[in-house]
């Protein structure tokens, strides 16, 4: 994964020159093996896409308020054997390890 010095330093010198001669460029200044082709395209490509260099930012898994956390555990300790996929259903809550999307 290029660091966001490297993301800077192929996306400056594309825009001018071959990939063979970014990987070339990138070898010299940095003292390192290059990135591969893909490497090289995705910083690129997604600075066309946006028009910056930073990460996007990632919303993530939204956290549960307290009062959510005490009614999962209070539902959990009344019927010890309840499913966690009903119970964070009934609460609205994400399970853990299932991707959240917000539409």
């Amino acid at each position: 994964m290029l660091m966001m010095e490297d993301r800077k330093a192929v996306c400056a010198r594309l825009s001018r020159m071959a990939f063979e001669q970014v990987q070339n460029d990138f070898t010299r200044k940095f003292r390192k093996p290059s990135p591969t082709r893909l490497a090289i395209e995705n910083p690129v490509n997604k600075f066309k896409r946006t028009g910056s260099d930073k990460d996007e930012e990632y919303a993530g898994r939204p956290s549960i308020t307290s009062e959510s956390s005490q009614n999962l555990q209070g539902a959990i300790l009344n019927s010890p054997y309840i499913f966690t996929r009903i119970v964070s259903g009934e609460f609205g809550v994400p399970q853990p390890g299932k991707p959240y999307f917000t539409s």
